[in-house]
């Protein structure tokens, strides 16, 4: 359950990468003791699955404290 919010859009370099410096407590509302889940929506046209244009990466949990 849960909503999807976009935290943030970045453009990847020639090599595919990009990075971010942006704060994810302020920025995806975190409080203490929360669990939050986060993946990246790329685009990607020559391998997306039903000819989408977009793919998701794995997703990783983060458990915050207080």
């Amino acid at each position: 359950g849960g909503g999807v919010v976009r935290l943030e859009v970045q453009f990847a370099d020639s090599s595919g990468s990009c990075s971010t410096s942006g704060d994810l407590i302020s920025k995806g509302g975190v409080s203490a003791a929360d669990t939050k889940h986060y993946q990246l929506w790329y685009r990607d046209p020559a391998g997306s699955p039903c000819g989408s244009g977009f793919n998701l990466t794995n997703a990783v949990r983060a458990n915050f404290s207080t």
